[in-house]
């Protein structure tokens, strides 16, 4: 259950899907925006984990990179790290994305979607859980 991204996973993504230096965006990314969306979806009680579907897990993790906007590159940016920093979330948590080939202006559409308040958390992950297999 803890194969979580950390904030150098989250940089090291943002670096492959940005073209930007893994160094420009540690300077540049909040590590406490980051930190907080990134560890969210493992919130525990009484050390049980809240979100134990590994779809929910990345679907919680993208709303929050969207929301708190840990690279101060954009909304666009910000969108394009979040989509695949959740398919990792999916990968860690021993699933797979199912859709090789995914349309792109379904992708755009629900995340800034979701951006915008207009997408709540529950449509975002039953749109994670149609993409996801075990």
């Amino acid at each position: 259950m803890e194969n979580r991204l950390t904030f150098e996973h989250f940089l090291w993504i943002a670096e492959a899907v940005l073209r930007i230096s893994y160094d420009e965006l540690e300077r540049l990314a909040c590590p406490f925006r980051a930190g907080s969306a990134l560890n969210a979806p493992f919130a525990r009680v009484c050390g049980a984990y809240l979100f134990p579907d590994p779809a929910e897990r990345a679907a919680i993790c993208a709303q929050r990179l969207l929301r708190t906007r840990p690279l101060p590159l954009g909304s666009r940016s910000n969108r394009k790290v979040a989509y695949e920093c959740m398919r990792e979330m999916v990968v860690l948590g021993g699933c797979r994305w199912s859709r090789s080939e995914e349309d792109a202006d379904d992708v755009a559409e629900t995340l800034e979607g979701v951006e915008r308040g207009t997408i709540d958390l529950a449509e975002l992950i039953r749109w994670v859980q149609e993409r996801v297999t075990a």
